[in-house]
């Protein structure tokens, strides 16, 4: 196999080190680790040893955890400073490190620590759904249809398309969302159309766009915001340690 020296580290090298450019069609000068140093220097501000010393490391500043691929290193940094390299979890966690984000990762422990319970009885997940609809009383429409849930004879551009046949679905894109997640969380039509009407996230009281169901496994623990649904995770001991390590890590000046 052709070798070839790196211009950066002097190190002789695979073809397979160095990247390959589609504008020259040829290899670059430098393999791919020096490439990836030059590339943070240049867009974090930093040295080309800075970066190589934070890319070095095999753990997570922040908490510590061990990283397993090049891919889970961050480097995390507020505005044109970099504070270090943080795991993937922690950078999510961390942002800005804005009071609003503080917040957020406290309102995430704290709404782990407190007793919750399943908002609906679990006996009878699936229930029974009431589709009867008479015929003689359907609207037609040349751009208009009924939905077969909610009744309500809206345009086509309300329906999702279907695949594989030249047509639209039977129900609404709202009514769609819900009936998909009856099956994915166990519930009932009318217990999920309830939890996706919640008004602000049970975690940091931010008002809802886009409600997302917090579940642990069979288990709905709250209608939560998109970032508190991702740091939250599975709520297990590891969550909760790297939030307070992302907490501990933004106090730090």
């Amino acid at each position: 196999m052709a070798r070839r020296v790196c211009s950066k580290c002097g190190i002789k090298k695979d073809m397979g080190a160095f990247y390959f450019r589609k504008d020259t069609l040829n290899f670059r000068n430098q393999c791919k680790e020096c490439w990836r140093y030059a590339t943070a220097s240049r867009r974090y501000g930093v040295t080309f040893e800075q970066a190589k010393l934070f890319y070095s490391k095999s753990n997570c500043m922040c908490c510590g955890e061990l990283f397993t691929h090049k891919k889970q290193q961050h480097l995390h940094h507020v505005g044109h400073k970099v504070r270090g390299i943080v795991c993937t979890y922690c950078n999510l966690a961390l942002r800005q490190e804005t009071c609003k984000d503080h917040t957020r990762i406290k309102s995430c422990l704290q709404f782990m620590s407190e007793p919750r319970k399943n908002p609906f009885d679990r006996v009878n997940p699936q229930g029974s759904r009431q589709m009867e609809t008479d015929p003689s009383t359907i609207k037609r429409r040349a751009h208009s249809r009924q939905c077969k849930m909610c009744n309500e004879v809206l345009s086509l551009s309300c329906f999702y398309r279907q695949k594989y046949v030249n047509g639209h679905h039977a129900f609404c894109k709202e009514c769609h969302k819900i009936y998909v997640k009856t099956y994915k969380y166990g519930l009932t039509f009318d217990q999920v159309k309830l939890l996706r009407q919640t008004p602000t996230c049970d975690c940091c009281s931010k008002g809802l766009q886009t409600p997302y169901i917090h579940h642990i496994g069979d288990k709905i623990l709250g209608v939560l915001c998109r970032e508190c649904n991702i740091l939250l995770e599975q709520e297990s001991e590891v969550t909760r340690s790297k939030l307070e390590a992302c907490s501990q890590w933004m106090m730090v000046i």
